[in-house]
């Protein structure tokens, strides 16, 4: 039986206005009965490490995080990277990638509101992996990142859901999540909607021949 922690419903229920926005590049690749291009999805992965690396980088500097939130298996960024040398590029043009800036969060709070940024994301990638996999059956191997949770996509975000209960037990503590989710989505979509950060380098990401 599924335990869900009121947080994670209150977070759910207070960015799902963002919600569409962040998961649209990934679902329009499936759209329909399209068939998906190896360019469009290298897009989307490009896209998503730009956001996810130095995101994950921003974990892993705020203090005390790594040892008061299990992060065991949810650090992903290097599955992109993978899927990215699948698909033709180097080791120096994964090295170049555009990335977001995030500095280290201010607290814990901050940070478990952008981690639920991070681990919502998954939500999608079960049904995009299958269908990728099943429209366009080349790019199996460049699916690390959508299959990191594979079958395991609700226990995952269940599991975090927990840690936010056990980690965050006053109101004042839960807002400052909320807050800190917010920011993450708006975040998150300014990256996604720029147009300059891929454009700058088109021609280094180009995949070799």
């Amino acid at each position: 039986m599924r335990q869900i922690g009121s947080l994670l419903v209150r977070l759910n229920l207070e960015t799902r206005s963002y919600h569409a926005e962040v998961d649209k590049p990934w679902l329009d690749l499936i759209e329909g009965e399209r068939v998906p291009s190896r360019h469009a999805y290298m897009q989307c992965l490009l896209r998503a490490y730009g956001f996810d690396s130095p995101l994950e980088a921003a974990l892993r500097y705020t203090k005390n995080f790594d040892q008061l939130v299990d992060m065991t298996g949810r650090y992903r960024a290097g599955f992109i990277a993978q899927d990215l040398l699948s698909l033709g590029l180097g080791p120096a043009q994964v090295a170049i990638v555009p990335q977001l800036m995030i500095a280290p969060f201010a607290n814990l709070a901050e940070a478990l509101g952008w981690l639920y940024v991070h681990e919502r994301a998954t939500l999608a990638h079960q049904t995009l992996r299958h269908e990728l996999c099943l429209r366009l059956p080349e790019l199996e191997e460049a699916c690390a990142y959508a299959g990191a949770y594979d079958g395991q996509v609700g226990a995952r975000i269940d599991d975090l859901g927990l840690q936010l209960e056990q980690l965050c037990r006053s109101k004042a503590a839960g807002d400052a999540i909320i807050a800190g989710a917010h920011d993450g989505f708006r975040q998150a979509i300014e990256w996604l909607r720029a147009a300059e950060p891929l454009g700058q380098t088109q021609r280094a990401v180009t995949p070799t021949s």
